[in-house]
């Protein structure tokens, strides 16, 4: 799913499972926003979603999701599974969820579970590029990055 510009954006009880992000400079496999003012994912799965760089080896990219530009979101009682970031450079990553947001901005991980994700680069369950993350009453485990 990819949205942009948007004042909110809510997604609830969804799984984005088996899903191919390719192409295209940043990407996220399961979901790609930018410039989202106030985003919400609540009780959503993330399985066994892939992104590859297709030919930018300098990309970013989110297994699960990837969240940049003017965006402030909020995952909540989520889970992160099996995602993977298999692009070419290793300076990028972010098996479950990669980060990219303007340094005003925040992403809030609440409640969640990142297990069993893998990066080429950095970042077996997160990445963080830009912006601010917090994480809270979450389990990451089982996660793999070869930086």
């Amino acid at each position: 799913m990819y949205a942009s510009s948007l004042n909110s954006m809510l997604v609830t009880d969804c799984t984005f499972s088996n899903n191919v992000g390719s192409g295209g400079v940043d990407s996220g496999a399961g979901v790609c926003v930018s410039g989202i003012a106030n985003m919400i994912v609540s009780n959503t799965v993330f399985l066994n979603n892939r992104v590859t760089s297709a030919g930018y080896p300098d990309a970013f990219g989110g297994g699960g999701a990837y969240l940049a530009g003017a965006t402030m979101a909020e995952f909540k009682e989520c889970v992160f599974s099996e995602n993977q970031n298999n692009g070419t450079d290793t300076g990028q990553g972010g098996g479950a969820l990669c980060v990219a947001v303007d340094s005003a901005n925040t992403v809030t991980v609440e409640n969640c579970t990142l297990v069993k994700n893998s990066s080429v680069g950095a970042g077996g369950a997160v990445r963080l590029k830009a912006g601010n993350l917090v994480v809270r009453n979450s389990t990451i485990a089982g996660n793999s990055a070869t930086i």
